[in-house]
């Protein structure tokens, strides 16, 4: 069998949809857009009320070059800007339904069901000896469940990654304007996250290739005592098949407990090493704000907002990886089908008839 190109089978299948993969970004930039005005919003409106209380205090830097007018009391300052809020998570909440509803339409109403067309179509076309090596269940799953999992290149993958990558850096570079030394401080941990997830992601993908073949085996099984009941049950041959389904079960159950374990111990310790960094902020960042070298609302709450955000995007690279591992191993098996070449061709020059029509005659 020729290598199976399900890298660039792959590839394809985003550039086939990509203007619904545009919007959907779109609508992600929009509301990344939209949280760091919240978070403005809300630093300003710490430092307005501390500044009321106190006005020995750094006066409030208000975002966008906006200043309140001369007349406004602060209670009016922080009422508006209080509304503002209110209606930013109203919008990001509309634009929210939008990005899913793009999402769904675009994996679950668009790629799957392409995808699934193009692999019952080849299998149409393809030669009895594809159908001698791989089994009827085998068949069946890359239909139904590898079809699924392949789609979540595109948005478990592509999407969630360019996702990450776009608010990763701009996170970044907020909060490195509002201190660039607590920045470093507290992405010193980054590296380390980096380096489980690449540990954890070169163990899952064999671990998943393999779970396939063993479900496949499981299917087999299943179908084939189905389809020979009446032979099972002439022979009373009932107990040796639930004994086959029962070790088959078991292999499945057992290969997927192994995964489960090394994604329990993956996703804590992520999540572990990405708190790491609140520790460093609470430290570093109480200390540097009681030197006066950041403001609370605008400076340590947003930053720490930042960090927030920051931190679960990292996080997300366990399910980025999750998603890798998976859609790989189903794309691998998908495009084997799609890539397989007919061993029966048509002659170059061969004549397609015209419409064959028949009638029926008398010998008499």
């Amino acid at each position: 069998m020729p290598p199976v190109n399900w890298c660039g089978g792959l590839l394809a299948l985003a550039w086939q949809f990509r203007g619904d993969c545009v919007r959907s970004l779109v609508l992600s930039v929009t509301l990344l857009l939209l949280g760091l005005v919240g978070l403005q919003l809300l630093g300003v409106v710490i430092d307005v009320i501390r500044h009321a209380l106190d006005p020995t205090q750094r006066a409030p830097l208000y975002p966008f070059g906006w200043k309140p007018p001369a007349t406004w009391t602060p209670v009016t300052t922080v009422t508006v800007m209080a509304v503002a809020i209110v209606v930013q998570a109203l919008l990001r909440a509309v634009l929210t339904y939008h990005y899913n509803m793009t999402t769904a339409r675009l994996t679950q109403g668009k790629i799957v069901p392409n995808l699934r067309d193009r692999v019952y179509d080849k299998l149409q076309r393809l030669s009895f000896r594809f159908f001698d090596v791989h089994g009827s269940s085998s068949i069946f799953n890359r239909v139904t469940g590898d079809v699924q999992n392949t789609r979540l290149f595109v948005d478990g993958v592509v999407l969630q990654g360019v996702n990450m990558l776009l608010t990763l850096a701009v996170y970044l570079v907020f909060m490195w304007k509002i201190q660039p030394s607590l920045t470093m401080a507290c992405l010193s941990v980054t590296g380390a996250i980096w380096w489980v997830t690449h540990y954890y992601s070169g163990r899952l993908r064999p671990a998943y290739l393999r779970n396939r073949e063993l479900y496949d085996s499981l299917v087999l099984t299943f179908t084939e005592s189905i389809r020979g009941m009446q032979t099972v049950k002439g022979f009373a041959a009932e107990p040796h098949q639930i004994e086959r389904f029962e070790q088959a079960n078991c292999r499945v159950s057992d290969q997927q407990k192994r995964i489960f374990h090394d994604l329990s111990v993956f996703t804590p310790l992520t999540q572990v090493l990405s708190q790491m960094s609140l520790v460093i902020l609470f430290a570093y960042g109480g200390w540097l704000y009681v030197q006066g070298r950041i403001p609370l609302g605008g400076g340590l709450v947003v930053f720490a907002g930042l960090l927030q955000q920051f931190n679960g995007q990292v996080a997300n690279i366990t399910t980025i990886a999750n998603s890798v591992q998976q859609s790989f191993t189903a794309a691998r098996r998908v495009f084997e089908v799609l890539d397989t070449p007919s061993e029966v061709q048509n002659r170059p020059d061969a004549v397609v008839p015209a419409r064959l029509t028949g009638r029926l005659r008398s010998s008499a």
